[in-house]
């Protein structure tokens, strides 16, 4: 009887067959994972071009339609492709686009620098925040196109001066998200490296960066999208050369199939700038992709 009971309470060993089926049933578990994650990503990217090439053909498909209400005031889709040909034998569009993309970047650096460097010291100070916020609120409220006229009013109508208008118009939205987010910050992480002693550049690295990089986020791409809009019209208006100009003059002689090409061409590159360079910038997949990490 005591064999007997020892031998129900020894533990069942595997068998080989047994052995040599859970390896065969965990990587086929792990095949199916990740062949279900990539039919997710396939998905994803599927999605990802269906709703802009939808966007774009119902906008097709809507301007045609207005164009033949219209009784010609707005002119059609192979009007405008025909008369295309007009803007690309030019030789000024690749001058004009540089031109263009020299003043964009020229606002939108010293947007994003200044913005981040006033919105974070006033995140940490109180007295700095007490002397800016009503300068901010007062700022925000200001149409961007009073910025540009009261500018060239007191300056004239220099490029520098519209770039100094622009400038001042844009780095409030940029100080403003900035330093909401360095305020709404997590304390118990300065705490922490109180504690251990961080240097400087560690902390702004490794505690603060990662804390803030969303908001930097959101007010670099607003600091580029209102820079390129608001350049175009600044060139329009005060300017002889670049994008914004090319289309003024185009509206001026009633060449409108000319103007949307050239409207519809620097959107594009624009958008194009903003999703392949600026959110690349921060896009976390492509760094841990880099060190090896994971998805």
């Amino acid at each position: 009887m005591s064999q007997t009971a020892e031998q129900r309470r020894e533990p069942e060993q595997p068998s080989g067959t047994d052995q040599a089926a859970a390896p065969t049933a965990a990587s086929a578990e792990g095949g199916v994972t990740l062949k279900s994650r990539s039919l997710a990503e396939r998905l994803d990217a599927v999605r990802w071009l269906t709703a802009p090439v939808a966007a774009v053909v119902i906008a097709l498909a809507g301007w045609q339609l207005l164009s033949v209400f219209s009784d010609g005031w707005v002119p059609g889709i192979g009007q405008i492709v025909e008369r295309s040909d007009n803007v690309w034998s030019g030789n000024d569009v690749i001058g004009d686009t540089l031109t263009t993309l020299r003043r964009i970047f020229t606002v939108f650096l010293f947007t994003v620098i200044l913005g981040t460097i006033i919105g974070v010291a006033a995140g940490f100070s109180r007295r700095l925040r007490a002397f800016l916020r009503p300068i901010l609120t007062i700022a925000l409220a200001i149409p961007d196109l009073v910025y540009i006229i009261m500018i060239i009013l007191v300056l004239g109508l220099a490029e520098s001066s519209g770039l100094t208008a622009l400038v001042l118009a844009i780095c409030p939205l940029v100080v403003n998200v900035v330093m909401n987010a360095t305020i709404d910050r997590n304390k118990s992480l300065d705490e922490m490296a109180k504690t251990y002693r961080f240097s400087l550049g560690t902390y702004a690295a490794q505690v603060l960066w990662y804390q803030l990089k969303p908001a930097i986020h959101a007010g670099t791409r607003t600091a580029f999208a209102f820079s390129w809009k608001l350049m175009v019209l600044l060139e329009g208006l005060t300017q002889n050369t670049g994008i914004g100009a090319a289309i003024m003059d185009h509206f001026d002689f009633r060449r409108v199939p000319e103007m949307i090409v050239l409207a519809v061409y620097f959107t594009i590159l624009m958008k194009l700038i903003e999703v392949l360079i600026i959110d690349r910038l921060f896009d976390d997949r492509r760094v841990q992709k880099k060190q090896g990490v994971p998805q």
